[in-house]
């Protein structure tokens, strides 16, 4: 049985990047809650280094069946910042595994109530899934600079 594992950023990747909603992917899709998978993890509450975003992630798997589930809040902000929480993980699409990126849960509205995504289940076999919440924008872009270290 093939187990998730965590995966610890390395390296520092481009000022901006651009990640997919999740429900813009047909690597996802919503289902109206958990299912049950015998498995999960929930990542505490994450945060930017200046305390700007902050965002939560849980996971529940059955081999490399999975469904994810997230929270992001802004905290400060300027005009049209945004807190984006992520999910980065390996995903098998006809037969080959690779690397992706998606974006369940987005906050653009500072001082209020955070946003909760809804639980999305995957539509192809997942493993070595982590999350991040970064301040970025709605459209889903975000500063690898202003982001949590990547959680488990």
């Amino acid at each position: 049985m093939q187990q998730l594992s965590v995966v610890l950023a390395g390296g520092v990747a481009a000022l901006a990047t651009a990640v997919i909603p999740a429900h813009a992917s047909d690597q996802w899709h919503q289902i109206p809650d958990r299912t049950g998978l015998p498995y999960h993890q929930a990542t505490g509450y994450m945060h930017d280094r200046d305390n700007r975003v902050e965002g939560w992630g849980r996971v529940d798997w059955s081999g490399t069946t999975v469904e994810v589930h997230a929270g992001a809040k802004l905290l400060a902000g300027s005009q049209g910042e945004c807190a984006v929480t992520i999910i980065d993980y390996d995903v098998q699409i006809n037969g080959t595994w690779k690397e992706d990126t998606r974006s369940p849960a987005i906050d653009c509205s500072p001082n209020g109530s955070q946003v909760i995504s809804p639980y999305y289940s995957s539509n192809h076999p997942v493993k070595n899934l982590r999350f991040r919440t970064c301040v970025g924008d709605k459209a889903g872009g975000v500063n690898t600079f202003l982001c949590s270290p990547w959680s488990w």
